[in-house]
């Protein structure tokens, strides 16, 4: 998962229980907290939260528990652009490497179990591979080739079969979002309108059961085909925003029933594009996380913005059309308690991912993932702690 182009493999039972009918609303030292149903959609709002600059002012502990890849050469790094990481119920933990077009699997005390995959288009063979779930047999599911391919790996890392995903007609480059044992979830565009769907597919003939309008609110802006951060966990299909703090919760039919907010936040911009010659460039300037979430219901959302870009487009341009353009950018790690109340936010700026690197998954061992490029490419393990 590439931190510009927003894929916290993450995951999430936030907002369980504050969302409840009617409307009710909080003000203490954290800030306003407020809960309300509109429209069958159970929205948290909060605002004016406190910011720690540094760790040890705020609520929450970060225990370093176990790096994955080499941990003091960086001549000796196994890892390069970490895409996406998936953790089994014995701490094993896989890793998409999409610059390297490699999977590698990690045992739980670090140490290199297998690596497997080169570029190419072939039986065991990846093209810049984006996302990775583990399958209900053990499998992994690795999908590249922009969604177009999704191959089936053993625990042991050898290819067993390429999923053909070309019966999913009329959908532009899928991207893979769950597994069951008989059926597959895809959020894609369709062909014709650019409009976001949850496409529903049996296991293993790819037939499409249903297909379900997503109607998530972005810029809007007609042919942009970057999709939020997503993630399907316990049943609900999350998704969130690229220009503005709104983190929806879905069924698995598409219907919204969840939303969190922090209306004053306004740092989040909408991607740059810039079509000078025929070939559309897209920019990332913002993004965020959805929920993380752990045992005990506490939860973290990322995000990361530029406090110097007010105009993606023109920030783009300048810098397609070769003009200097100098930009910087701050991290933050909102936490929040179970009820949905947000705690504050732990900032970093000059930084474009907080200190303990970019969030990517909550384990079934309550852990936190995390991927850094600091001081060279690696896969972290934290045990967090609230306070």
């Amino acid at each position: 998962m590439n931190y510009s182009s927003l894929h916290f493999p993450a995951v999430v039972v936030l907002f369980v229980s504050a969302l409840l009918v009617g409307c009710g609303t909080q003000t203490g030292e954290e800030g306003t907290f407020e809960t309300e149903t509109q429209n069958g959609i159970s929205v948290i709002t909060n605002t004016d939260a406190p910011v720690w600059a540094s760790v040890d002012e705020a609520p929450i502990r970060f225990e370093l528990e176990q790096t994955f890849g080499v941990e003091s050469e960086p001549q000796e790094a196994i890892l390069s652009s970490t895409s996406s990481v998936a953790v089994d119920e014995t701490g094993t933990v896989y890793v998409l490497d999409r610059s390297e077009h490699r999977v590698h699997a990690f045992n739980a005390d670090g140490t290199l179990k297998w690596s497997a995959g080169r570029q190419g288009e072939g039986p065991g063979e990846l093209n810049f591979p984006t996302h990775l779930l583990l399958r209900h047999n053990g499998h992994l599911l690795i999908s590249h080739q922009q969604g177009s391919a999704i191959d089936v790996w053993d625990e042991a890392g050898g290819f067993v079969e390429r999923l053909d995903v070309g019966g999913v007609e009329g959908y532009l480059a899928p991207t893979l979002v769950f597994s069951e044992e008989d059926r597959l979830g895809f959020i894609t565009r369709d062909e014709d309108n650019f409009d976001w769907f949850l496409v529903i597919v049996s296991q293993p003939d790819l037939q499409i059961i249903t297909e379900t309008p997503i109607a998530f609110e972005l810029s809007g802006r007609p042919g942009i085909s970057v999709l939020p951060q997503v993630a399907f966990t316990d049943g609900t299909l999350y998704l969130a925003q690229q220009d503005r703090y709104a983190v929806q919760g879905f069924t698995a039919e598409g219907e919204r029933r969840k939303e969190i907010r922090r209306p004053d936040i306004g740092d989040l911009l909408g991607q740059g594009m810039y079509n000078p010659d025929g070939v559309l460039r897209i920019r990332t300037y913002s993004e965020l996380s959805i929920p993380l979430i752990f045992p005990d219901g506490s939860s973290l959302i990322a995000s990361y913005w530029s406090p110097d870009v007010d105009d993606p487009d023109e920030t783009l341009r300048r810098a397609v059309d070769g003009e200097d353009v100098d930009i910087s950018f701050n991290a933050a790690l909102d936490l929040y308690e179970a009820s949905g109340r947000l705690l504050g936010r732990l900032q970093w700026n000059d930084a474009r991912k907080p200190d303990v690197g970019r969030p990517m998954i909550v384990g079934p061992n309550g852990k936190l993932y995390s991927a850094t490029d600091d001081p060279f490419p690696q896969v972290r393990r934290y045990a967090v702690h609230f306070e």
